[in-house]
């Protein structure tokens, strides 16, 4: 489930945007203080987790320190995964 996170989420962003290369956005691409990504984009990414990957986020956790790149993002979902095994 979570060997390829990061191209997994780079991907989903990827499709959210419309994008037609995932070159567009990178580890470290701001998806919400840069507004590429919007409240739209947050439930999307939230049911995303849920439905793609099984990990429950709470809308308190979805800060911008938490979320605001794949790599912060990713950090967070393997926090998350592993505190709800």
């Amino acid at each position: 489930m979570m060997e390829d996170l990061e191209h997994r989420l780079i991907s989903f962003v990827c499709k959210e945007l419309q994008l037609t290369t995932t070159d567009s956005v990178g580890l470290d691409t701001r998806l919400f203080s840069s507004q590429l990504m919007d409240s739209i984009g947050l439930v999307g990414l939230m049911s995303y987790i849920l439905d793609e990957l099984q990990v429950r986020l709470a809308p308190e956790d979805m800060t911008v320190e938490n979320i605001d790149t794949v790599r912060s993002l990713a950090a967070f979902i393997r926090e998350r995964a592993q505190n709800q095994s």
